[in-house]
Formats: structure tokens, C-alpha cells, sequence
């Protein structure tokens, strides 16, 4: 597939080191970065309705949950510039923990800890057929996730396009776009991961993700091109 930049007027919102933009910042090369442990008061003018949004938003997972204000306080400001880009119809990409702040955002709820336990590694995702969105056009069968909260109930007018035989793993509220997985990740971000905290199957984790790795990527490009309105 070839090569795309997405608009330079765009905001990622990060929220911990280990979990850096990764291959989204491949396609948005000039959008502004906010590292929020850096500075917790960054994005309170915009979360109050005091500066206006960017054409476009990118919210980024982390190790957190989506109630943990105590621990993240910039938690808040996320939840309400998100609540922001749904009532002004502003493009946002909101992934794992990002899509979990999303739903809270929209009155739905996340369960911690949830009871069907994690899910780590190549997840099979199941999108919805008769789904009248352009979401579809990007579907993809395989993904990579890492999480261990989840959706337990989505926001009002908010739709789930793509599940796993556990949780949502993709929903539209809106102009903002949740997914549940990793698509930014790359080979250096999920090292990273599992030189960390490894688990016994680490090798065989990353060996499965460098065999689906092209797949990762062009899904990752083709998501960013929809949510963004590109093509």
C-alpha cells in the first residue's frame, strides 16, 4: 500500500512512556505529541472548552484503568476533550485504555480486571456484517491486543462494529473511534513489553506478531485513513 501523511493538525495524547505513538506517528510525521506525566495541567484549557480542538485526536493506552484519576489526575481533562470531540464532531482515534476513557466519556462503563480474564497476543476479531459503516472497509480478522480491562457496557448511540469471543473490540461513537487492540504497535514498542514484565511465552508473543507484522501495518494505515477522512 502506498505511503500517507495524515494532516499535520493533529493531537496525540500519551500517557506513559512505554506506550508511545509507534507506527500512527508513520503516517502523522508533523502531529504534536503531549506526554501527560510530563505536565498533568497540559490539555486543562482545551478539556474546559477554553482553546479548540485540532482537526483530529489520537488517544493512547497505558497501564492505568479509566477510573484511576488519583494516580493519572490528567485522566479527567482526556475523559472531557473526548466528550468534546464527539459533540463537536471532531475526528478521534481512541485506542485501549483510550477507548475505555472514550466509553466512561459517554456514560458507558469499563469492567477492571475484567472477569474473562486478559487478552495478550494475536486476538481473532469478528466484525459485524451488516454494520453500515465505513469501519468495515478496514477489517481485519487478526489484531495484537494487551489488556486486561474491558468494555462491560457502551455509551448511548454508541455501536460495537468488532468483537472477540470475549469483549468489544471496536466502536463508533460518534466521530470517535474506539479500538480495543494495539494497531500502533511495531517490533520495538512490543520489546519493549515483554523485556518488562516477560511472560513465559514472550518469544512465542513476539514471533507470532513479526509473522503478522505487514498485515499490523497496512491495517493500522487503512484505520488511520478512515477515522481521519483521508480517502
Amino acid at each position: 500500500m502506498p505511503p500517507m501523511t495524515l494532516r499535520a493538525d493533529i493531537l496525540i495524547i500519551q500517557h506513559a512512556e512505554n506506550c508511545p505513538p509507534g507506527r500512527i506517528l508513520e503516517y502523522a510525521p508533523h502531529a504534536t505529541t503531549v506526554r501527560m506525566w510530563e505536565d498533568h495541567t497540559a490539555l486543562q484549557a482545551m478539556a474546559a472548552g477554553q482553546e479548540a480542538l485540532p482537526s483530529a485526536i489520537v488517544v493512547l493506552g497505558g497501564t492505568e484503568n479509566a477510573y484511576a484519576d488519583s494516580a493519572w489526575p490528567w485522566l479527567a481533562d482526556v475523559r472531557s476533550i473526548l466528550r468534546r470531540c464527539h459533540e463537536e464532531s471532531v475526528p478521534a482515534l481512541s485506542v485501549c485504555l483510550g477507548m475505555q476513557l472514550a466509553v466512561v466519556a459517554g456514560g458507558g462503563s469499563v469492567a477492571v480486571a475484567a472477569a474473562e480474564g486478559p487478552e495478550v497476543g494475536l486476538t481473532q476479531i469478528f466484525w459485524e456484517e451488516d454494520a453500515d459503516d465505513p469501519l468495515t472497509e478496514v477489517t481485519a480478522e487478526w489484531v495484537y491486543a494487551d489488556h486486561g480491562d474491558a468494555v462491560s457496557e457502551l455509551p448511548a448511540h454508541a455501536v460495537a462494529l468488532a468483537r472477540s469471543d470475549k469483549y468489544v473490540h471496536v466502536m463508533r461513537w460518534g466521530s470517535v473511534v474506539g479500538v480495543q487492540y494495539h494497531p500502533e504497535l511495531t517490533a520495538d514498542i512490543l520489546r519493549a513489553w515483554l523485556e518488562k514484565d516477560p511472560p513465559s511465552n514472550a518469544n512465542q508473543l513476539f514471533a507470532d506478531y513479526q509473522n503478522a507484522a505487514n498485515d499490523l501495518a497496512e491495517h493500522c494505515q487503512r484505520l488511520c485513513e478512515v477515522v481521519f477522512g483521508v480517502r
